[in-house]
Parts: C-alpha cells; sequence; structure tokens
C-alpha cells in the first residue's frame, strides 16, 4: 500500500460523517430484523368433541411492520380409538385467548388437515401451515389449534412446534 492510501485511509477512518452513517445502517439493519417468533408449548388436554375445540396453545404473537405473517405449526395427532382419527386447523384472533377445551372462537385460516391410524394412539404427523394478511401492527394476536374426533374416541395433539414469521 503506498503512502497516499495509507493517508486517505487513516482519514476515512476518522471521519466523523463516516461513523455517524455506519450508526445509521447499524440502527436500519436493528430494525429491519425479521419478526419471527419460535414455539414449543406443553401438550394440551385432547378431546372427545366431534365440532372441535380450541386446543388452548395461546401462541402470541404482535406484527411490527406489515401486518402479513406466516404461520406453521407441526405436531403429532393421535386417537386413542383404533380405526378413529382428528382433524386439525389453526385459528387466530386478538384479545384474550381462548384456554384448553373452549368452543371454536376467532378465525379460521389455512386447510383443515385430517389423519386416520390403524392402531390405537398411532401418531400421525402433521403440519399446519397459514398466510395471514391485515393484520394491525402493533396489535398481539393469538394463534391456536381447532381440533375434532372424527366419529369417536379421545383426538390429542402433542410434540408441538411452532414458527411465526411476519414478511
Amino acid at each position: 500500500m503506498s503512502a497516499q492510501e495509507n493517508s486517505t485511509l487513516y482519514t476515512f477512518l476518522h471521519d466523523p460523517n463516516y461513523i455517524a452513517t455506519q450508526a445509521e445502517n447499524l440502527i436500519n439493519a436493528i430494525a429491519n430484523q425479521q419478526n419471527v417468533s419460535y414455539f414449543t408449548p406443553a401438550n394440551p388436554t385432547g378431546t372427545t368433541s366431534t365440532a372441535g375445540v380450541m386446543m388452548g396453545l395461546a401462541l402470541s404473537f404482535t406484527p411490527k411492520k406489515t401486518g402479513r405473517v406466516k404461520v406453521y405449526v407441526s405436531f403429532n395427532m393421535t386417537n386413542n380409538t383404533a380405526a378413529d382419527g382428528a382433524t386439525a386447523q389453526l385459528a387466530y384472533g386478538s384479545g384474550t385467548a381462548p384456554a384448553n377445551g373452549a368452543a371454536p372462537t376467532g378465525t379460521a385460516i389455512g386447510q383443515a388437515q385430517s389423519a386416520v391410524a390403524a392402531s390405537a394412539s398411532q401418531p400421525v404427523g402433521i403440519t399446519l401451515m397459514a398466510v395471514v394478511t391485515g393484520l394491525t401492527v402493533g396489535t398481539a394476536y393469538w394463534f391456536d389449534v381447532i381440533l375434532k374426533a372424527v366419529t369417536g374416541g379421545t383426538a390429542s395433539i402433542s410434540s408441538i412446534m411452532a414458527i411465526i414469521e411476519e414478511f
């Protein structure tokens, strides 16, 4: 490196405008970080309802910038009766999150998924996904699973993992 290059580099690094610009860039980078939440809630109590009940997961998420979110919830679904099954669907709302066993509430989203296992309590891996738009920035929303037994038995979900991401 020539003496001229060293001198220019030294001046550049000690330029207060350069430092201020870098500080602004850092603040903008932090502000633009992704808004993502990860959840591993406890296994809720199952249900014998064939109409469906809330699982009471209370996955809370607050949009910060766009009001658009992607929701992914994966779990094992079972029914304690052989050749019977369960159906699950995502739902969301604002205000107080529903408790486990509460009547379905909020707005159902995404595609409902059903599974029937040949043997009692055989787990079937399920992933529910949905995109929600039009949420109010700064408002907390809850996300939950509506679960029902297909024709009888006790339907349950376990080993729950969820990701909610604003985009």
